[in-house]
């Protein structure tokens, strides 16, 4: 009897776990290409907005131009959906890593968002169709900034600017993003 609770009470946090997918899933049918941060829910405390040194933005762009062919001088901006080491999640965050059912979903977000997207991971041990591998592990030591969460989002603007969200990627908040870079900074 208490294998079976147990196993029942495995089974429903497995269900209503933190699985990426079930994040996408939720956000299929948003538009929010026009959306501000006072538009959409957040935790505000999971937002930084940020600014690269020079060298760090030149050694970023040279970066995502030969390992990911991105140039951010003509994208102006670049959404970045990232895993961070299993080491640092508390559930297998990689377990859905290479499925169809997550390219799909990748593949419907590019298309509501108002910027270019990457998805970045940091284990060199996956291989994903939709996700690459950070092999130099540049994107995690620039960007992971010492929270506790699985992944992050980061977007930036060919300036350096950049707005950092810790925690699962939401496209709301990533458009959020562009559209307050714009609006301060435009480019």
């Amino acid at each position: 009897m208490t294998k079976q609770i147990s196993f029942l009470l495995l089974l429903v946090f497995t269900m209503f776990s933190c699985k990426p997918t079930q994040t996408i899933e939720k956000q299929e049918q948003k538009n929010s290409k026009n959306a501000f941060l006072k538009d959409v829910k957040h935790n505000p405390k999971s937002i930084e907005y940020r600014q690269l040194s020079p060298k760090d933005l030149t050694l970023l762009k040279n970066y995502l131009k030969t390992t990911f062919n991105k140039d951010l001088d003509s994208l102006n901006y670049l959404t970045i959906s990232y895993l961070k080491p299993m080491s640092d999640c508390w559930y297998n965050s990689y377990s859905q890593i290479n499925t169809l059912k997550s390219k799909l979903f990748f593949d419907a977000l590019k298309k509501q968002m108002n910027t270019d997207l990457l998805c970045a991971h940091y284990e060199t041990k996956f291989v994903s169709t939709y996700s690459n591998v950070d092999a130099k592990k540049l994107l995690y030591k620039l960007f992971s900034n010492g929270y506790k969460a699985c992944d992050f989002t980061v977007t930036i603007n060919k300036l350096g600017m950049y707005y950092f969200k810790a925690g699962h990627f939401e496209v709301d908040v990533a458009n959020a993003f562009k559209n307050e870079l714009d609006k301060n900074f435009h480019l």
